[in-house]
C-alpha cells in the first residue's frame, strides 16, 4: 500500500486515477504531480464528493441543525472543500465536463442513528464534551420519522470532478 501522493506507480502506466471521498485529505499539489507523473496521456482523474444526506425537509433541517450548529466547531478546515463540491481545486489538467449523481439507500431509523453516529465529528464532540450530540435531535428525528422500523429512501447528491491529461 502506498501514500495517494507517491503511488509507486510507473511512469505513465495508469489510464484512470479515482478518488471518492478523500481527495480534500491529500497534499493537493504532491498528489497533482503524482497523477500527472503515472497518467498516460489522454488518462483522466475523476474526484467525487457528497454533502449531508437527504430524507425529507423535516428529518433534513434536523440532520443540518447536528450538521451545522452542534458539530460546525469539530469540522476539519478540510471539510470546506467538501463542502464546495471541490469547486475551489484547481489541478494542472484539462477538466472536462464533471457529472452529477446520487447515491441511494432504503433505511430504517436505528440505521439513520448508525449511521450520523460513525461521523469523525460526533466523536470529536463527544470526547470533547462528554456528551452524544445526535441525543440533542433524537426525539425530533424519531418524531419526523414515524415508526423507527419504517424504512425511507435516504439518497446523497454526488458531485464529479474529471480532468484529462493531454501532455504526456
Amino acid at each position: 500500500m502506498a501514500q495517494a501522493e507517491v503511488s509507486e506507480l510507473e511512469d505513465s502506466s495508469v489510464d484512470l486515477v479515482t478518488v471518492a471521498q478523500a481527495l480534500h485529505w491529500f497534499d493537493i499539489t504532491a498528489f497533482s504531480s503524482e497523477v500527472g507523473r503515472v497518467l498516460k496521456k489522454d488518462g483522466i482523474l475523476a474526484v467525487w464528493t457528497y454533502n449531508p444526506l437527504e430524507i425529507q425537509a423535516g428529518i433534513d433541517n434536523l440532520i443540518s441543525h447536528l450538521y451545522q450548529d452542534a458539530l460546525g466547531a469539530f469540522w476539519s478546515p478540510e471539510r470546506r472543500l467538501v463542502e464546495e463540491n471541490y469547486s475551489g481545486i484547481c489541478l494542472p489538467f484539462d477538466e472536462i465536463r464533471g457529472l452529477s449523481f446520487e447515491m441511494s439507500a432504503e433505511w430504517d431509523f436505528p440505521g439513520l442513528i448508525g449511521y450520523l453516529s460513525t461521523w469523525s465529528t460526533v466523536r470529536a464532540s463527544m470526547v470533547k464534551t462528554g456528551n452524544n450530540p445526535v441525543e440533542l435531535i433524537y426525539g425530533g428525528l424519531l418524531k419526523a420519522w414515524g415508526h423507527p422500523a419504517s424504512t425511507r429512501t435516504i439518497r446523497w447528491p454526488l458531485k464529479m470532478r474529471v480532468w484529462r491529461k493531454i501532455h504526456s
